[in-house]
């Protein structure tokens, strides 16, 4: 069952949603359909959002707190707040996961459904208070050195030769 995100948002103020959450910190962004997830395999949102937070060697403490608290920050906005509770069904569903390569990500807050001041503040607590897991290179990283490789020698006899 896929929809176009234009019926998905319904009601919601598009524009406030997204200034509120995507102009707050610099973010990476997901909006998808979702068969059935933990304990929301029933309910009906306007939308399922994951929020995504880079977590990668790439990214200082100081890059990482900027995220993790825009986004808990945007969850606190009346403006995100009065979009979400305005929908049709009056409420969304979102996930936070922590991401640094294809084969390390982590969610940080699991899915919740997001239908009030108070839901949303609860989120923004437990966004604002979800450690940092790990890190690592992200694969942009890994692929911009990967021609190089070909060029380093495997072992010292080789690059003696």
């Amino acid at each position: 069952m896929r929809m176009e995100i234009d019926k998905i948002m319904g009601k919601i103020s598009t524009t406030a949603l997204l200034k509120g959450i995507l102009g707050t910190a610099s973010t990476a962004l997901t909006l998808g359909l979702l068969s059935s997830s933990q304990g929301m395999a029933a309910t009906m949102t306007d939308v399922e959002l994951s929020l995504l937070v880079d977590v990668s060697g790439s990214v200082n403490n100081s890059e990482f707190n900027l995220q993790r608290n825009g986004y808990a920050d945007a969850f606190r906005s009346s403006s995100v707040i009065d979009g979400i509770t305005n929908g049709n069904e009056g409420q969304i569903a979102a996930n936070l996961i922590y991401w640094s390569d294809s084969n390390r990500q982590a969610e940080a807050v699991e899915w919740s459904s997001i239908d009030d001041a108070a839901s949303a503040n609860d989120f923004a607590d437990a966004i604002a208070t979800a450690p940092r897991p790990f890190g690592g290179a992200t694969a942009l990283v890994l692929l911009s050195i990967f021609p190089y490789l070909a060029l380093m020698p495997t072992s010292l006899t080789q690059r003696e030769k």
